[in-house]
């Protein structure tokens, strides 16, 4: 019988793994573990007669194609690219730095347009643990919007002290355009030592673009999350931004609590800045439902999504809002849909990008590179599905605010206005 992996484990692995330009929510040694790619069919022999780098980088190469032929949530990526990718294993054959194999191999994963798919080296380890950052969690660009976005910017960090705000956009680094970079290129190109500077081309909302110098400093602070009762309501709003995601559950639960003898009367959770992939949509899902919320399902099989519920300060009857937008990614939006879906909350904001995929990290057999990549996605109750790859991408609000993140600011937020609504206040 196949042995299929923990749901849990996959919830809390999804969307791109590199929100942290600046101030890491990841453990970067974790980045690249070494998680068995399994069994995989015959691949081309590699020549033993080459240099061991060589040798190394086909290993790597094969592995790589391997993984994305039998486990890529999308089963047909590969077909009509049979001569490509025989070229590009040529020209490894014939000698690659370690630099320009990197850069090879991401060109042709970067052929299946997916930011879903990461390839993680050491070097960018290296560079994601400098000592230098600025403090914000960055939104990395996408294709249509290349600029890079300020999630959330952590109190006293250098980034703050310069002037910039949650929702800012950064168009350019140091002069040189954002475009499409990878979230690999943003870690090295925004992090460095303690004292050296960089300057953004930075956008906020409704205003025009000016500079903003910036001296990197030692990354302490992470942004606190924003609990309060909503003026002239009884209404509790939390807002998490990534450097929550890790303790998401207990910070709500401490929300929860916190709400004294009258408890309030509904509960509006936002989510526009969460894309973390620490953001465990199990254990949140917990204080909320209880009992089967949807499934996880992949290429070689499907698992249903079972929880146990908890109630804390009345969590589990108390009228529930999830604010959502454009950065809303991969467990967070998978929270989102799981519980629309289920008719245990409403969903208010703009339309979300449908990374509701699971991933697969994958170390590579030379050790020194890691694959990550979407293996399934996550479905609700009633067979909902929501992943880019689907027909309909995205969750689809209850309450629709075509907004985007860079076009607001919390003195003017249409959306918090209208979750207030949707709770009947």
């Amino acid at each position: 019988m196949t042995k299929h992996p923990d749901p849990r484990l996959a919830l809390s692995l999804l969307a791109a793994l590199a929100l942290s330009a600046c101030s890491g929510d990841l453990n970067p040694i974790n980045r690249l573990n070494r998680a068995s790619a399994g069994a995989a069919p015959t691949a081309p022999a590699v020549p033993l007669d080459l240099p061991v780098v060589t040798q190394n980088q086909l290993a790597d190469f094969d592995a790589a194609l391997r993984l994305i032929s039998e486990r890529y949530i999308d089963p047909r990526a590969l077909e009509g690219r049979t001569n490509a990718l025989r070229e590009t294993r040529a020209a490894v054959v014939r000698g690659m730095t370690g630099e320009a194999f990197a850069a090879s191999l991401r060109q042709v994963l970067g052929g299946l347009n997916d930011p879903g798919i990461e390839l993680i080296t050491a070097a960018d380890l290296q560079t994601e643990i400098a000592p230098g950052g600025l403090g914000v969690f960055i939104g990395p660009p996408e294709r249509g919007a290349e600029r890079a976005l300020a999630l959330s910017v952590g109190p006293g960090s250098a980034a703050e002290l310069a002037g910039l705000r949650a929702h800012d956009a950064i168009t350019r680094i140091d002069g040189q355009p954002v475009g499409l970079a990878s979230t690999a290129e943003l870690r090295r190109r925004l992090r460095g030592a303690i004292g050296s500077k960089v300057t953004l081309s930075v956008v906020s909302p409704g205003q025009a673009a000016r500079e903003v110098g910036i001296t990197r400093a030692a990354l302490t602070a992470s942004p606190a999350a924003q609990a309060r009762l909503l003026p002239g309501t009884n209404l509790a709003y939390l807002a998490l931004s990534p450097a929550d995601a890790g303790n998401a559950a207990e910070i709500l639960a401490s929300t929860l609590r916190g709400s004294g003898s009258q408890p309030p009367e509904g509960f509006i959770l936002d989510l526009r800045a969460m894309q973390s992939p620490a953001f465990n949509t199990v254990e949140v899902a917990e204080l909320f439902a209880h009992g089967a919320i949807g499934a996880v399902v992949e290429r070689r099989g499907r698992q249903k999504i079972e929880i146990t519920g908890k109630n804390v300060g009345g969590s589990q009857e108390m009228p529930l809002v999830i604010l959502v937008g454009d950065q809303t990614r991969g467990p967070a939006e998978s929270l989102a849909g799981l519980l629309q879906d289920l008719g245990r909350a409403k969903v208010v904001g703009a339309r979300t990008p449908g990374r509701t995929e699971t991933l697969a990290n994958v170390a590579l057999p030379s050790g020194t590179m890691a694959l990550t990549f979407p293996s399934g996605e996550v479905r609700g109750i009633r067979d909902s599905g929501w992943h880019a790859g689907g027909a309909a991408p995205g969750i689809r609000p209850n309450v629709l605010i075509d907004k985007r993140f860079e076009d607001y600011t919390d003195d003017n937020d249409e959306m918090l206005a209208a979750a207030v609504k949707a709770l009947g206040r």
